[in-house]
């Protein structure tokens, strides 16, 4: 009997209670009862399933199909071509947030000043010019960096430096950048003098010279360690020929200290043999 009673008390249950269909939604909806309504704000919905925004990135709008909508995409740009790419907010007024830095850029934590409303973030170049930097012309002061202080002279200028804090993005300008100052011209040389850059300006005290030309007369031996131009020594000559270089004279001749021409070599008595029918000249091997 009690078997009997079980068996049609399933029966009429099965009879009582409808199904219950679970509702498909769309990409954008969730469900709700046994319809679907638009995907809550700050969640995206796909697939039957609701899910929140990424951390950081609670701002998506009222049916939201993917996780993209809870942001946008955005760029660092240099020169009008993008070098980084990241992530913002779905409002007007949100930072982009950087994530990825073209090569040659490097990716910094603090964003530049004038670009800090904007950018949580930047991609800056991992080497680039000073002159880009500092600007294209340089100032060499005498005692420091202040406008009252006499300067020396004025260049351009010159180098490259690279990141080398990539928290707030700060280039080695002491070591890289210097001040090309031509036109230096003393006891026979010509001069280009490289000033170093020292807390905000370039400094006369602090500088390297490179020997760009020798006057006629005047030569600099490569084997020489003497930063200047020397008077030509015996059995060379240098013409003002805009080079700086000793030549030797040719082989079995000589001549005098300071010679400005080949014409001023010559050979000497223990080279040439001479009679009174003339001279022989015995080139030296």
């Amino acid at each position: 009997y009690m078997k009997i009673k079980n068996v049609v008390f399933s029966i009429l249950c099965l009879l009582v209670i409808p199904n219950i269909a679970v509702a498909q939604c769309e990409d954008g909806e969730q469900p709700l009862g046994e319809g679907c309504e638009q995907c809550e704000e700050n969640f995206y919905c796909a697939g039957g399933e609701k899910q929140s925004c990424p951390d950081g990135f609670p701002k998506s709008a009222k049916g939201a199909k993917s996780e993209k909508e809870c942001y946008k995409e955005c760029q660092v740009t240099d020169g009008g071509t993008a070098v980084g790419s990241g992530t913002q907010y779905n409002e007007s007024d949100a930072k982009c947030k950087i994530t990825s830095c073209s090569e040659n850029y490097t990716k910094v934590t603090n964003a530049p000043t004038d670009k800090a409303t904007e950018f949580d973030g930047y991609c800056l170049e991992t080497e680039k010019d000073c002159s880009k930097l500092l600007n294209a012309k340089c100032t060499v002061y005498k005692n420091g960096c202040q406008e009252t202080d006499s300067s020396v002279s004025q260049g351009d200028v010159t180098g490259k430096a690279k990141i080398t804090d990539a928290t707030n993005g700060t280039y080695n300008l002491t070591t890289a950048c210097k001040c090309k100052v031509a036109g230096r011209h003393t006891n026979g040389t010509h001069y280009i003098d490289y000033y170093s850059y020292s807390s905000s300006c370039f400094i006369s005290n602090k500088y390297t010279s490179e020997v760009t030309k020798c006057d006629a007369g005047y030569c600099k031996q490569s084997s020489s360690s003497i930063l200047a131009c020397q008077q030509t020594p015996a059995g060379y000559y240098h013409a003002d020929d805009g080079g700086k270089d000793c030549k030797p004279c040719p082989a079995g001749q000589t001549s005098n200290a300071g010679s400005t021409s080949q014409s001023d070599c010559h050979y000497t008595s223990e080279t040439q043999f001479c009679d009174d029918n003339g001279c022989i000249s015995f080139p030296m091997m």
